[in-house]
């Protein structure tokens, strides 16, 4: 192991640790598309299209309205974003809470997920619920995102990222 990834893991596990992750309530609301518990609220906001005016460098720009802010996905110059609040967030900055780490967020097919906006207690998620693929088996396999603070804005939004199949790895996983 080289002493470059050590460090990075051991940054990369203390970003983990000092964030403290959605309630499970939350998660797996996202997951199950339904409320986990009484208290939890949830609005579906999946009324996005795809903009008929793309910005220079931009494609697959998907946009939803909603609460009168900006939300969706674009990939800008090969890079995959999310729109949350109207602000771009690269969707690699992304906590990475996967049961298999290698397994990271590549892009979102947004007119195959769920969006929803998830309330518990005092506090907002965006739930972004979708295949990692748009053909084949892993068209049946889901990735979930949420995020905290998405729709605040005040507060910096965080991207937490999960994929809970065990049996897709990554092409890049050393272990593989």
């Amino acid at each position: 192991m080289s002493v470059n990834y050590f460090i990075g893991y051991i940054l990369l596990t203390i970003s983990v640790l000092c964030h403290s992750a959605p309630p499970y309530e939350i998660l797996r609301s996202c997951i199950d598309l339904k409320p986990k518990t009484s208290g939890i609220i949830m609005k579906n906001i999946d009324n996005g299209t795809y903009s008929a005016q793309e910005n220079e460098g931009c494609s697959n720009q998907f946009e939803i309205n909603f609460e009168n802010s900006l939300f969706g996905s674009v990939n800008y110059k090969d890079i995959n974003y999310l729109i949350i609040n109207g602000k771009k967030i690269n969707i690699n900055s992304a906590i990475n809470m996967s049961v298999n780490p290698s397994v990271k967020p590549t892009y979102i097919l947004p007119d195959s997920s769920q969006w929803y906006k998830i309330d518990l207690e005092n506090k907002s998620f965006l739930c972004i619920n979708g295949p990692i693929s748009d053909t084949g088996a892993t068209g049946a396999i889901g990735q979930y995102f949420i995020i905290e603070n998405a729709f605040s804005k005040k507060e910096k939004p965080l991207l937490y990222y999960y994929f809970f199949n065990k049996d897709v790895q990554s092409i890049t996983d050393p272990y593989y």
